[in-house]
């Protein structure tokens, strides 16, 4: 599997649409998470966007997962870059999130771990 990371951009006139559609758009979040799809997601502190960082066998799987967003649907999104992204080998795996039952998908941090020098 590939790990993509897709930024959303948003724009100021879809932000009552985001808003009226987001318990559905946190729902379909929940539910990737569960499935393992998705790795880590949250939104900017500006408001401008979104990451999410998700699984998927190639591009045309990780499109036809983007276009279930509920956003999507109700044109919320006004535009999407994705790219292949290689987690550094030097970092801890994410934590599948189908172990975290019952948490609300959102940002994984996990602390830096610099190669033991020799």
């Amino acid at each position: 599997m590939t790990v993509f990371a897709v930024e959303y951009v948003y724009d100021a006139e879809s932000a009552e649409v985001r808003d009226a559609n987001r318990p559905a758009h946190r729902a379909w979040l929940a539910s990737l998470a569960e499935q393992g799809t998705l790795l880590a997601s949250g939104p900017y502190t500006d408001g401008a966007g979104a990451l999410l960082l998700l699984e998927a066998a190639d591009e045309a799987e990780l499109n036809a997962t983007l276009k279930e967003d509920p956003f999507a649907a109700v044109r919320g999104i006004a535009g999407i870059r994705t790219s292949e992204w290689n987690p550094s080998s030097e970092c801890s795996p994410p934590t599948p999130r189908s172990s975290m039952t019952g948490r609300v998908p959102g940002p994984t941090i996990h602390p830096f771990q610099p190669k033991e020098s020799t």
